[in-house]
């Protein structure tokens, strides 16, 4: 899963739907500068606070293979 998350399994120039996710978490760690940890599926964001618990935004990119539209369906239905 996380080779598709990544893109990594994707040909190069292949059309990808992107899809944006993020979610907060809560953890005992802190930075002092507000540069995101960038990973290769994921962003973590800290908040600048010194505190015993500090937020995480948490933000990943899922990528799906593009398709267009099939021919053969209108509306929805199959044609016949």
């Amino acid at each position: 899963m996380l080779q598709i998350a990544t893109g990594i399994y994707f040909l190069p120039g292949a059309r990808l739907h992107e899809t944006t996710h993020r979610a907060t978490a809560y953890s005992n760690v802190f930075r002092i500068d507000r540069d995101p940890v960038v990973l290769p599926f994921a962003a973590l964001h800290f908040d600048t606070g010194v505190a015993p618990f500090t937020p995480v935004a948490i933000e990943v990119v899922d990528r799906l293979g593009y398709r267009g539209r099939r021919p053969e369906l209108r509306n929805g239905r199959h044609r016949r």
